[in-house]
């Protein structure tokens, strides 16, 4: 009888830390999803406000200086020779905490000469 309660309790805590792992795991790729969601949204940000000023990459800087978070480090880079009169940028974004790491990236294009 004794041992039979105590391989319950056996099975009941290792159940237990099971769904804590669960929880655990879920939280930190809630907390992941919600720093790419941000990063998103700086990136699109950034790919209309490139895509307004035409491609000029000294007044979108200005303006993004507004738009920039302390927890991301945003990348430009414009892409020359895609196509006659198509202006082309990849813009990275990186975290602050760890700068190697890309958190989000996105290609964006626009009509020069409008």
């Amino acid at each position: 009888m004794l041992m039979e309660m105590l391989l319950m309790m056996l099975v009941f805590a290792m159940a237990a830390a099971f769904c804590i792992q669960i929880f655990i795991k879920a939280n930190d790729i809630s907390t992941r999803i919600g720093e790419r969601d941000r990063a998103v949204f700086l990136a699109q940000n950034a790919a209309e406000v490139l895509k307004d000023c035409g491609g000029d990459m000294d007044k979108a800087e200005d303006m993004l200086a507004l738009l920039s978070e302390e927890e991301y480090l945003l990348e430009i880079c414009r892409q020359e020779g895609v196509l006659p009169g198509l202006g082309q940028a990849r813009i990275i974004v990186r975290s602050k905490q760890v700068p190697e790491e890309t958190v989000f990236e996105l290609t964006v294009a626009w009509q020069e000469g409008l």
